[in-house]
């Protein structure tokens, strides 16, 4: 088993914190890291010395990915999920490599959650559990297992350990070790480099309400299906990202297949999938962007984790979310490096680089929850550390004086004359948004334009924001008087 010298340190790291006590740990593993690999060499090695296992995931995908990649290790595994699950994955072992890794007998269990939780009297009580996609263990299903096996060692992997609803990992773990940072992967040729475009005409969603933390899905899509929306995700595909292979995300099955529709009528091939696609149908879809024979697939309430398909080079973004998991997980779709594969273009038409940062930010991850954000900070304010020229495009670190690529002066790429037309995509400069911002706000002199900027913003206090930037303006020129 190949391990890259990270997923080695990981591993150490996290057997070092079981030796010293610990019970369960949560290892924070980047998309295209190599979680499956790292799970799986814990799992080799904790059948050498005897140890049941078992593997939990909530969708039959990624227990797919996992079959497959024990398979490639030559690890005996048996499967808990529906017969014709366990078919279609000894089968497909069959047909890559010429032999099945099922076994009923096997040390390694591998196992869909919703399964695994009605059948929790005859399952094989586990030395190890590793939970996969971690950051949903606070289920009820999940959290039914590991009461059914309290003595077990529990191990978590996830690139985002962090939930919607702002509960903290720590109801169910004691440690959280980082593998290594996306960025670092990214320096050392594991991952690609992201190029992000942001549409210069965003999306009005003051008037949708909020439902169990994110954007009401069917307000949502009544914004988002829009003829217009659709047409300038084609357009600007066309004109950024002609023929990358692509995965778009969005809103609802309706919206998903009118994307798809419009793709296709442009002269792109393009398919629509969502959770109503049978299993057979959803693997071709992807299969089909590495064969050529889609360039485009357009897909709702799929493809969020677990997508393994490094040849997609373009993600657009056509579902607004609150939620920095679900936004962190899409993008890392394009994550993966493939031949000829340079970079992953972003065509954010939901506005999600700005609410969230960029996709390989430094982030603290806790298992204590929701962090508060920092004072004076708001929720479309990202911190970001890095910027863009505006002469070539390059992406680099804030520190550099000049742009890598093309020698500009970081000075010169802080202009105020940034123009566009309407409806054009333009690569996101923190440094040149914040200025747009101030601007604005200095532009609104009165409370009530304030309060429609707030709005505008999607600030959650809009009114109160207005309020506060009052009292700051005449404390600032009560003191110039003075």
């Amino acid at each position: 088993m190949q391990l890259r010298p990270y997923q080695i340190d990981g591993i150490t790291r996290i057997k070092t914190q079981l030796r010293q006590g610990a019970k369960s740990c949560v290892l924070v593993a980047p998309t295209g890291s190599g979680k499956t690999v790292v799970s799986s060499e814990i799992m080799r090695s904790a059948v050498k010395k005897g140890s049941n296992i078992l593997f939990l995931a909530h969708r039959i995908e990624l227990i797919t990915q996992t079959c497959d990649k024990l398979s490639s290790f030559d690890l005996q595994h048996k499967i808990y999920a529906p017969e014709k699950d366990i078919r279609m994955i000894t089968q497909k072992q069959v047909k890559k490599y010429g032999k099945s890794r099922v076994d009923p007998f096997a040390k390694i269990a591998v196992g869909t959650v919703q399964t695994v939780s009605r059948r929790l009297d005859k399952i094989t009580p586990p030395d190890l559990i590793i939970i996969d996609e971690t950051h949903l263990a606070i289920a009820n299903s999940y959290q039914k297992v590991r009461e059914a096996f309290p003595k077990a060692i529990l191990i978590g992997l996830t690139a985002t350990p962090c939930r919607l609803d702002g509960r903290g990992l720590g109801e169910m773990f004691e440690k959280i070790t980082v593998l290594a940072t996306a960025q670092e992967i990214a320096d050392m040729g594991f991952l690609v480099p992201f190029r992000a475009f942001s549409a210069s005409e965003t999306v009005n969603l003051a008037n949708i309400k909020t439902t169990m933390g994110d954007y009401d899905k069917k307000q949502l899509a009544e914004e988002m299906e829009k003829p217009r929306l659709i047409g300038n995700a084609v357009e600007h595909y066309k004109k950024l990202s002609h023929k990358r292979p692509a995965i778009a995300f969005c809103v609802s099955v309706k919206h998903a297949e009118q994307t798809a529709a419009a793709f296709r009528a442009a002269g792109y091939k393009s398919i629509a999938v969502s959770g109503e696609s049978s299993s057979d149908d959803r693997t071709a879809a992807i299969d089909g962007l590495a064969t050529g024979e889609y360039d485009v697939v357009c897909n709702c309430g799929l493809y969020i984790e677990g997508l393994d398909q490094p040849c997609i080079s373009c993600v657009i973004l056509l579902a607004p979310t609150k939620s920095l998991s679900r936004y962190l997980q899409s993008v890392g779709r394009g994550s993966r490096p493939a031949d000829n594969k340079k970079d992953c273009i972003i065509l954010d038409h939901a506005g999600n680089v700005l609410r969230h940062g960029f996709p390989y930010d430094d982030r603290e991850w806790s298992l204590d929850g929701a962090k508060k954000k920092k004072r004076g900070k708001k929720d479309d304010e990202p911190d970001v550390n890095i910027t863009t020229c505006t002469e070539c495009f390059a992406i680099f670190k804030k520190e550099l004086s000049h742009c890598p690529a093309c020698g500009t002066l970081v000075k010169k790429l802080l202009r105020k004359d940034i123009t566009h037309e309407d409806g054009e995509l333009i690569e996101l400069d923190p440094n040149v948004i914040k200025i747009q911002k101030k601007q604005e706000e200095r532009e609104a002199r009165t409370l009530e334009e304030l309060t429609q900027l707030g709005i505008s913003r999607n600030y959650k206090h809009p009114a109160a924001w207005a309020k506060k930037k009052i009292e700051i303006r005449e404390k600032y020129r009560a003191k110039s008087r003075n």
